[in-house]
């Protein structure tokens, strides 16, 4: 354990839970990478400062998101395990330990950019995790590179999930990350699912372009007012690679100011996309190294992802829309191996009923 970081002991007295170290540190609190004594594996505990655990009204809204989170079980969700308080009161939530790096480290790595269809299956990957928060209630608010993480299914030189920290929701309370608001947010106004539609077009027009729609707007008010009343070029018109002109429309679409003209699912925007990759998988050969998954349980279109058995190494498709001879197929990984980075998670802000304290994590394979 990093004494120095976490003195005083968050967990102290905790008998389920033994501190390692200390992840991160906010206005709501601590996030600590933890391990479970009994079991012996690794956790990440999510505490409120102590306080925020006397506010009665915000610990119940706490708990009862953790307890639709736990609920939820899809391949693309980070499971809750565990809601508590530790013996000098502070709430705590329990969640599953993830090791690798960010999609934005992961994006400076690889130059700034994905290829179109690897850009493409992740933010299905993303939708499919939304997909299934959406139906039950939960707004994730906050979804953006930061936000993403790409998971190591071998953990030799990966870095702990640096989770984030819980944030009350309210009416007339801004939540979420200013290059990622949708304008409704910037609004301070109520939303719903659809603003998690505008955010995730933002992290695709970032993963295809490089940068975002409104990277010259620098302080908050001018960010703000961007995401209110400018209207967006399309990726095609900074990205380095050709964008078809159908994920262009796609991603405008994603970001229009009025949640009433976007994507009204994340299914819906999905299906889009798989139809769009489906029709540049027939150009360009697939890269190796990558698992991806068939992002909402659809039926896919020949040329696109089929469903994999569990624990099925699937490559991802086309590197670029760029033509090519006839596509050809990666030779499968040596036994008993698996590519470093083989999945991604998101990691956020979610609400209850529009209203809540911020934790759920999504997991895209």
């Amino acid at each position: 354990m990093n004494a120095a970081a976490l003195d005083p002991d968050p967990l102290a007295g905790c008998s389920k839970y033994r501190s390692l170290r200390l992840l991160g540190r906010g206005g709501m609190g601590e996030v600590v990478l933890a391990e479970h004594v009994a079991l012996g594996s690794k956790v990440v505990v999510k505490l409120l400062h102590a306080e925020l655990g006397t506010k009665a009204h915000l610990v119940d809204r706490l708990r009862l998101e953790a307890q639709a989170l736990a609920r939820l079980s899809h391949p693309n969700l980070v499971k809750v395990t565990d809601f508590d308080r530790t013996p000098a009161g502070r709430p705590f939530i329990v969640m599953e330990y993830l090791a690798g790096r960010s999609l934005r480290d992961e994006l400076t790595a690889r130059g700034g950019t994905l290829p179109v269809l690897d850009a493409i299956d992740l933010a299905c990957q993303a939708l499919a995790g939304l997909a299934v928060a959406h139906e039950a209630g939960l707004v994730h608010r906050d979804v953006k590179l930061d936000n993403l993480f790409a998971v190591a299914q071998v953990v030799e030189g990966a870095s702990e999930a640096p989770a984030p920290l819980m944030v009350p929701t309210g009416t007339g309370i801004v939540v979420g990350t200013p290059r990622f608001l949708a304008p409704e947010q910037a609004r301070a106004q109520p939303l719903d699912h659809r603003a998690d539609i505008y955010a995730l077009g933002l992290v695709l027009y970032t993963l295809l372009a490089g940068r975002g729609p409104f990277d010259d707007a620098r302080d908050l008010a001018e960010i703000a007012k961007a995401h209110i009343i400018r209207q967006p070029e399309p990726p095609s018109r900074f990205a380095a690679q050709p964008i078809p002109p159908a994920l262009d429309a796609a991603v405008l679409r994603s970001l229009e100011k009025s949640p009433d003209a976007r994507f009204q699912s994340a299914a819906e925007m999905a299906a889009e996309l798989r139809r769009i990759a489906a029709s540049c998988a027939q150009v360009a050969p697939a890269p190796a190294g990558w698992i991806a998954t068939v992002p909402l349980g659809a039926a896919e279109p020949a040329g696109v992802h089929a469903a994999p058995a569990p624990g099925t190494t699937v490559p991802l498709r086309p590197a670029s829309p760029v033509a090519a001879a006839a596509p050809r197929a990666d030779p499968p990984p040596a036994p008993g191996r698996f590519p470093p980075w083989a999945a991604l998670a998101i990691l956020a802000a979610a609400a209850v009923a529009g209203v809540g304290v911020g934790m759920l994590l999504l997991r895209l394979l």
